[in-house]
């Protein structure tokens, strides 16, 4: 009962503080962060932290534009308090997984990217990050899976294309190298890296 009545307490100060958050504030970090001002999508992220220290968004869009900087100790650290915040959230697994990359700790990475694809098995560019930690661990056939499957829920994504082709020229499947390039190259017809490897493969 005491239990009950404390959470009750904290919910309470959790929706005040959220009610005092300027409803279009969260909105102009965005808008920073999408038109690529990232310092000042931090400053704003900062300022909502400020008023609630574990606002979900708050703190996950922190930690994505900390990976941009390649600061992946701190934003590591904020993407596991945003899961102590909401832990059903696939890209939060997704983005967590990237900032495991690029520390170098490639088998955490894929356990990030596992869960969050038991949250959303149809994610592409979880299937895609994981199956480019496979490729990068030699893991040839379980990446093919990946960007396969990745390919199923999502074949408008060239990118997948592209990784799938990459492969299958790892794995000496040429001629489907070659086609898995040219569908890239058919959705993103500018796509540099997939016109280069279709003309040198």
């Amino acid at each position: 009962m005491l239990i009950n009545k404390k959470l009750r307490r904290q919910n309470i100060a959790s929706n005040r503080q959220y009610s005092m958050i300027p409803a279009n504030l969260l909105q102009s970090g965005l808008q920073h962060h999408r038109e690529g001002r990232l310092k000042d999508a931090l400053d704003v992220y900062q300022l909502i932290l400020n008023i609630d220290p574990l606002h979900f968004d708050a703190l996950q869009l922190t930690a994505t534009v900390l990976n941009k900087f390649e600061m992946y100790d701190e934003a590591l650290s904020l993407f596991d308090l945003a899961i102590t915040v909401n832990s059903s959230s696939a890209a939060l697994f997704n983005n967590r997984g990237n900032t495991l990359r690029g520390l170098g700790r490639p088998v955490d990475a894929l356990a990030s990217y596992d869960k969050a694809l038991i949250i959303r098995p149809e994610y592409g560019d979880a299937l895609k990050n994981r199956g480019i930690t496979h490729k990068e661990l030699g893991n040839l056939h379980e990446a093919f899976a990946d960007f396969s499957e990745g390919l199923r829920f999502n074949p408008q994504i060239a990118e997948l294309h592209y990784c799938k082709a990459n492969v299958l020229y790892e794995l000496n499947r040429f001629d489907e190298a070659l086609l898995s390039y040219t569908e890239a190259i058919n959705i993103n017809p500018n796509y540099p890296e997939a016109l280069n490897n279709r003309g040198t493969h």
